[in-house]
């Protein structure tokens, strides 16, 4: 596997409290890599310094070699960082499938007229449908993103995610508010799209986390106090002691 995202000996204080004390994790091409930490434990701060929303106070962040640990947010983003479920960019008047295209348009700079119809040999109408298949909303194409259930509308977000043909997809609790059978349908499309694009995973709900994580990190008190797999992490001594429960 190649390190698609390489973190290295990142650190930042506030004052006396440090929110990041020498963090090292890598992000590899086709897995999930699960972040999970209890609450405070500092994963929010390493988030918008991995976005660049937020200046570390030493160490690097690698995007496939280059270094971006001075760039801004929208630099990042234009070299392949793709975020979803805090700032969402659904456009509710827009149909799934416009939503998507539009995404598409803003990441190659293309004109398309929304109300024309396409050709269903044009490469940007089959790279769409690709995106919805593997999301599972092709058959709710054009269906408007206003009557999207909240499940359907985590699905058009990723699928936005994916226009923007990017390097990682980072995914910040994205099963918050999903019922269970629309979190087995996430699960479902998050293997599926791994391949393509790997995934950095922020989420509380450990079910989820040591069912499709490839790897898991654990944050406590700023520090990753361990990293492995899902069976690492479960018979982990410290990880229980300081995280999942001693039982």
């Amino acid at each position: 596997m190649n390190k698609i995202l390489q973190i290295i000996d990142l650190k930042k204080n506030f004052g006396a409290i440090t929110a990041s004390n020498n963090i090292n994790f890598c992000l590899e091409t086709g897995e999930i890599h699960a972040l999970i930490g209890p609450n405070g434990a500092g994963k929010s701060t390493l988030i918008k310094q991995i976005m660049g929303e937020m200046k570390q106070d030493s160490g690097e962040i690698i995007l496939s070699g280059i270094n971006i640990s001075n760039l801004t947010t929208e630099d990042r983003i234009h070299l392949g960082f793709a975020r979803s479920f805090q700032i969402t960019d659904v456009i509710s008047d827009f149909t799934i499938f416009q939503n998507v295209l539009l995404a598409k348009i803003g990441k190659e700079k293309k004109f398309y007229n929304f109300y024309s119809s396409i050709d269903s040999g044009e490469l940007t109408y089959e790279e769409i449908k690709t995106i919805l298949l593997k999301i599972d909303l092709w058959d709710e194409r054009e269906k408007p993103a206003s009557l999207l259930s909240h499940g359907e509308r985590r699905q058009l977000e990723i699928g936005i995610a994916l226009a923007l043909n990017p390097k990682l997809i980072l995914l910040d609790e994205p099963m918050a508010g999903l019922s269970l059978d629309k979190i087995e349908k996430m699960k479902l499309i998050f293997n599926q799209i791994k391949d393509d694009v790997p995934i950095l995973l922020i989420e509380h709900n450990m079910d989820v986390v040591f069912s499709i994580a490839d790897r898991i990190s654990v944050l406590v008190n700023g520090k990753i106090i361990a990293s492995g797999t899902s069976s690492e992490i479960k018979s982990n001594s410290d990880v229980k002691e300081a995280y999942l429960g001693t039982a």
